[in-house]
């Protein structure tokens, strides 16, 4: 959720256009705060650097790509080298619509979207992780 930090910005200067998926929303951008957060975790908890920069860096890179994948104006994925947006033609996700306002009936569909994606990935994830372990019995049963 790191990259839509813009919306405190954005809330508080009543300009989601000006503030809102832009710089903060860039793969280029999420290079130095992967290594910033990969630093912090390695100084607290003593755990592998490059394991987490890596961790970081695809999490904060999946939302930007996630974001490209909603139905909004798109993202500017590879700022600064250019403030062109890119926005998917398959649109995934409905998002929030903030000129519907903070409770609209509308963001309900947004929550259910965002959750069965979540679902998808984590049923994929244990699915494909019984795989491995079931494999791995099968391989150390055979020796």
């Amino acid at each position: 959720m790191l990259p839509d930090l813009d919306v405190v910005p954005a809330i508080m200067f009543r300009d989601m256009q000006r503030y809102h998926n832009n710089f903060s929303h860039s793969f280029l951008f999420a290079i130095p705060v992967a290594f910033l957060l990969a630093g912090i975790f390695n100084r607290i908890y003593r755990v592998n650097f490059w394991l987490w920069f890596i961790i970081c860096l695809l999490s904060y890179d999946l939302h930007v790509f996630m974001d490209a994948l909603t139905a909004e104006r798109g993202v500017m994925m590879f700022w600064p080298l250019t403030e062109a947006r890119f926005a998917s033609p398959v649109k995934l996700f409905y998002g929030l619509q903030w000129g519907l306002g903070w409770f609209s009936i509308w963001h309900l569909w947004t929550i259910f979207t965002e959750a069965l994606f979540g679902s998808i990935v984590i049923l994929a994830m244990n699915y494909f992780d019984k795989r491995r372990v079931q494999s791995g019995k099968a391989t150390s049963s055979e020796k």
